[in-house]
């Protein structure tokens, strides 16, 4: 999923939301990087509403809609850290355009093999590579019912959303964690 998001809101919602508002997303358009690396370096971990969005479409029994978004918000944290690596090593403005480009079409996905090798050089990171952490069949699994969901409409169970949105959450926490994207 290669789309810039805005929160757009009611009642004066922040950037980092609010108890007292509620917050959505929207989609605006194209994606990737730019040159700058502005479109994913300005964005306020829009991973955790979409994971929270998870949660409460797999509550509601829309098992299908869970996972497409449980993989959107690994999608996301992963594109963000990559950013994020891109401006600490100060390079966005050379190889920006190039990655967001690559990775139109195939998403940031973990499971797309160009994601995670290039995250684990930027972010000096060692996840997916050798021996895979516990949940990592379960976020290839993800990623599968994802695909299934959003373009063949077939939907999912209840016991593969739910390992699936365990599975986006150990994974958004480690990235979150290793790139020190927490709020």
């Amino acid at each position: 999923m290669c789309a810039k998001y805005e929160e757009v809101g009611t009642g004066g919602a922040t950037a980092g939301g609010s108890a007292d508002h509620s917050v959505s997303m929207q989609a605006t358009g194209g994606g990737g990087l730019t040159s700058s690396g502005s479109a994913l370096l300005g964005v306020t971990r829009h991973w955790t509403y979409l994971l929270a969005s998870a949660e409460k479409l797999y509550q509601a029994q829309h098992y299908g809609a869970a996972a497409v978004v449980a993989q959107s918000a690994c999608e996301v944290v992963m594109s963000r850290a990559i950013a994020a690596s891109l401006k600490q090593h100060k390079i966005q403005d050379l190889v920006g355009d190039f990655i967001g480009e690559s990775f139109a079409y195939s998403g940031y996905s973990p499971i797309n093999e160009k994601v995670p090798k290039l995250y684990r050089k930027l972010a000096g990171d060692t996840i997916g590579d050798g021996e895979k952490p516990d949940y990592w069949s379960r976020l290839n699994a993800l990623a599968k019912l994802r695909n299934n969901c959003a373009h063949s409409g077939i939907d999912c169970t209840r016991e593969q959303a739910e390992a699936g949105i365990e599975a986006a959450k150990q994974f958004v926490g480690h990235i979150e964690e290793h790139n020190n994207l927490k709020g």
